[in-house]
């Protein structure tokens, strides 16, 4: 006689879901937040933030549909200002 309780239909359907991509979230990303100082008054800095396709094909969505994928860029310049 087996000690292992009987197994659910839930643990098929879960098993079955493993390794594939979840609606609505990006299968790859990335963000990276740069600052660098000038030896004066002054600071640039940077960013760069990358997200995959994102489909919405498990969630009852339109098979196709989804977010398109995203590559944003920023730049940022700091200048202190002593006078008017």
């Amino acid at each position: 006689m087996s000690t292992m309780p009987p197994r659910r239909e839930t643990d098929r359907h879960i098993r079955s879901n493993v390794g594939l991509q979840l609606a609505n979230i990006a299968h790859q990303s990335f963000n990276v937040l740069t600052k660098y100082k000038f030896d004066g008054a002054g600071s640039s800095a940077g960013q760069a933030t990358y997200r995959s396709r994102s489909t919405a094909d498990a969630a009852g969505g339109e098979p196709g549909h989804g977010a398109a994928e995203l590559l944003a860029v920023d730049a940022f310049v700091e200048k202190k200002v002593t006078q008017i």
